[in-house]
């Protein structure tokens, strides 16, 4: 990956280069490998719960926290991996990266994960947002463009 080095003569940061920017289906795919590792990881406190159950279906609190918390926890460690690294184990796995559209540095983890509730904006216009990268000149994603990130080919 190149490191940035500040602005050219047009405005744009000198690291950026638009044919750097990820595909929509580098994206999706990205995503749906995150989904099925989040998956992955609920499936067994799911199972725990169900096999724990007393006969009117009801599981213990402990047990019930773990269902909740468990994917919770990975979903957090995901973002903040994403905020040091630019990368989520599924945009690893893609060779994409989110980056700081200003600088091309990783967003930190704050920003990741304030960069994940703002998708909650793509998702209110009929999911518009997440079908914007099609057509957008940056690739970016409403979140993307709230938060200042576009997401990059390693």
């Amino acid at each position: 990956m190149t490191m940035p080095t500040g602005q050219s003569s047009y405005g744009q940061p000198s690291w950026y280069d638009g044919s750097r920017l990820a595909s929509w289906i580098a994206r999706v795919g990205a995503s749906i490998v995150d989904l099925l590792i989040l998956v992955a990881v609920a499936v067994p406190f799911v199972i725990l719960g169900v096999a724990t159950a007393d006969e009117a279906g009801n599981t213990s609190p402990g047990v019930f926290l773990l269902i909740y918390l468990a994917p919770l926890g990975f979903a957090v460690y995901q973002l903040v991996r994403q905020g040091r690294t630019g990368q989520t184990i599924g945009k690893r796995v893609v060779n994409i990266r989110a980056l700081r559209e200003r600088d091309g540095l990783p967003m930190g983890a704050g920003l990741s994960i304030a960069r994940a509730i703002l998708h909650i904006v793509d998702q209110l216009p009929l999911y518009l947002g997440y079908l914007w990268p099609l057509w957008d000149s940056k690739k970016q994603t409403f979140a993307d463009k709230l938060v200042g990130t576009v997401v990059v080919k390693d």
